[in-house]
């Protein structure tokens, strides 16, 4: 059996410290802590700029429990930190155990978030609608529309069809008619059948709206 020394584990440990930040690029820290010293955890950091730290320097706040319990820490994932400049990044620590189970390093993954976040506000004032917007229907087929403000004027009355009564049908026409409704070809057609009425029921029903919006308004 090959033995490996401590100190080829750190060279290896180093390089793959060192290759992580080439791979995950030029947002994205990555940190190896040396566990047998707080005040100069830091062994190798790649793409330090991001944090502002370089070898040599200390452990986190977070990394301090790991120090006084090597042998029950665990790794953690995604949570928020902080950088001195006001960056927020999103970091993972992976901790490395040896035989005994006791924590002798830790490799962090820092990612810079914080131009991901203005994109996050700028994307979502983009896409943000009105809590009292219409949804609008975009088709080249009239019948699709037609049968959209249709469906839109019926749930108004918040009842199936089949029990719809006169007076309710009387309000789904009057709000059809003050969407322009009417004014499309065979819609009347449509509304009849929707409401499962005649066409004259429906033009008597708008005779009696108009007539008496017009008396209104006198």
């Amino acid at each position: 059996m090959v033995l490996v020394s401590q100190l080829e584990i750190w060279d290896v440990l180093k390089q793959i410290t060192a290759e992580l930040g080439e791979v995950l690029g030029q947002t994205c820290e990555v940190v190896l802590h040396d566990f047998d010293r707080p005040e100069s955890a830091i062994v190798a950091i790649s793409h330090g700029e991001i944090s502002g730290r370089k070898v040599g320097d200390p452990t986190t706040n977070l990394g301090l429990p790991f120090f006084r319990d090597p042998y029950h820490a665990q790794s953690l994932f995604h949570y928020r930190t902080q950088t001195k400049s006001g960056k927020t990044l999103k970091s993972s620590t992976i901790l490395l155990k040896d035989a005994q189970d006791k924590t002798f390093a830790a490799l962090c993954i820092n990612w810079d978030i914080s131009q991901l976040q203005v994109a996050a506000h700028i994307l979502q004032d983009l896409i943000a609608v009105s809590d009292t917007a219409v949804e609008e229907v975009l088709s080249s087929d009239i019948g699709d529309v037609l049968t959209k403000v249709i469906d839109e004027a019926i749930q108004t009355c918040n009842k199936p069809v089949d029990v719809l009564s006169r007076e309710d049908k009387q309000r789904i026409v009057e709000i059809l008619d003050e969407k322009g409704t009417f004014s499309i070809k065979h819609s009347v057609d449509r509304v009849a059948s929707a409401l499962c009425v005649s066409r004259v029921t429906i033009y008597n029903y708008l005779n009696q709206i108009r007539a008496n919006r017009e008396n209104h308004v006198v």
